[in-house]
């Protein structure tokens, strides 16, 4: 927590080098804790994505944040879908307060990627459907709809994706209303 803390103190005065040193040891002692898929890894990840942001090198940020993305795709979809789920019953080792950042580092990758590879870059539709995962998990059934419905353009050209589309309607309780 500490070398964080001095990531985000580096970043903020612009020491660029002394920031990425400290987040990446953020992340190697979250892997060493948690495990390198973890949650609680995945903040180390996204801010080692926004250093790399500032400093203009957008693969490296991009790179970072499909880190970030795979992790909570994974991990939410376990989690509401039910498919494996963390080892804790289903619940997230985060509160609904940490959660509702998460949503925010989530659109600001979508944001990312959006500018980096047009707003049909298939990832688009991952960033979506987590972010409608997560509405799920907060019961903002509403703001889940919208997200999940976003992503049906880009999972109906990846067909192993749609199931999970449709698993979360019903999830939802609702119909595919756009067939």
């Amino acid at each position: 927590q500490l070398s964080r803390l001095y990531g985000q103190l580096y970043a903020l005065q612009g020491k660029h080098s002394q920031a990425l040193q400290s987040f990446a040891e953020d992340v190697y002692y979250c892997s060493l804790e948690y495990g390198t898929q973890d949650v609680r890894t995945s903040l180390g990840f996204y801010n080692l994505g926004k250093v790399f942001q500032s400093k203009g090198e957008m693969e490296k940020c991009g790179r970072c944040c499909e880190q970030v993305l795979d992790i909570w795709l994974n991990a939410l979809t376990d989690t509401v879908l039910g498919e494996g789920g963390p080892d804790d019953g289903g619940r997230m080792p985060i509160s609904e307060a940490q959660l509702a950042e998460v949503i925010e580092m989530l659109h600001d990758i979508l944001d990312i990627f959006t500018r980096r590879f047009g707003p049909n870059h298939n990832r688009n539709a991952d960033i979506h459907f987590s972010l409608g995962l997560a509405f799920i998990h907060l019961g903002d059934n509403s703001a889940a709809y919208r997200s999940i419905s976003a992503s049906k353009a880009g999972f109906s050209r990846q067909p192993e994706k749609m199931a999970h589309y449709y698993e979360s309607l019903a999830k939802l309780g609702v119909p595919d209303l756009s067939m």
